[in-house]
C-alpha cells in the first residue's frame, strides 16, 4: 500500500510544477500547512540537497556542482535574490552600472552583485558560500557622486 504523501513531498512536487521559479519563500506554501511545518519541510529539502538557502526565508532551487558535487543555485544569485525580495514586499531593480551595460552605454560590466532598493532599507541578506548580494539605495548613491 503507498504511504500517504508528507509536507515534504508536497512542497516538493509544488517546487518541480513550478519550473520557472528562481526563489522559493515560506509563503509560497502556507496552504500546506502552517508556518513552522513549512519552515522544516524546506529545511529538510535543504539537508537533502534539493535546496539552497540564500538568505532568511528566501530559498533557491539546486543542482549539484560538477566539481565538488555539492549543491549550488541552478540560478545566478542575483535572479535569485531579485525574485525573492519581490515576492517579500521590497521593490528592486537592477543596479545603475547593471542597467547601463544592458543598454550599452557602458561598455564596463559590473563587478559585484548589486540591486538598487530605491529609498527603502533592506535588512536582509542575500548571499551564498562567498557570493553576496549588495543593495544600492539613493543616499549611497548620492554619496558616491559627491
Amino acid at each position: 500500500m503507498p504511504r500517504k504523501p508528507d509536507l515534504t513531498d508536497l512542497v516538493r512536487d509544488r517546487i518541480r510544477r513550478n519550473r520557472r521559479a528562481a526563489a522559493l519563500v515560506r509563503e509560497d506554501f502556507l496552504d500546506l500547512g502552517d508556518y513552522d511545518q513549512v519552515g522544516r519541510a524546506l529545511l529538510e529539502l535543504v539537508r537533502r540537497g534539493e535546496l539552497v538557502r540564500v538568505g532568511y526565508g528566501i530559498y533557491g532551487k539546486a543542482r549539484r556542482s560538477s566539481i565538488t558535487g555539492k549543491p549550488i543555485p541552478a540560478k545566478p544569485l542575483i535572479a535569485i535574490a531579485t525574485e525573492g525580495l519581490r515576492k517579500v514586499g521590497y521593490m528592486v531593480s537592477r543596479s545603475k552600472a547593471a542597467a547601463a551595460y544592458r543598454k550599452g552605454r557602458s561598455t564596463q560590466i559590473p563587478a559585484r552583485q548589486a540591486l538598487d532598493v530605491g529609498k527603502q532599507r533592506v535588512a536582509r541578506v542575500i548571499k551564498f558560500g562567498p557570493d553576496k548580494v549588495v543593495y544600492e539605495t539613493a543616499k549611497s548613491r548620492r554619496r558616491r557622486a559627491a
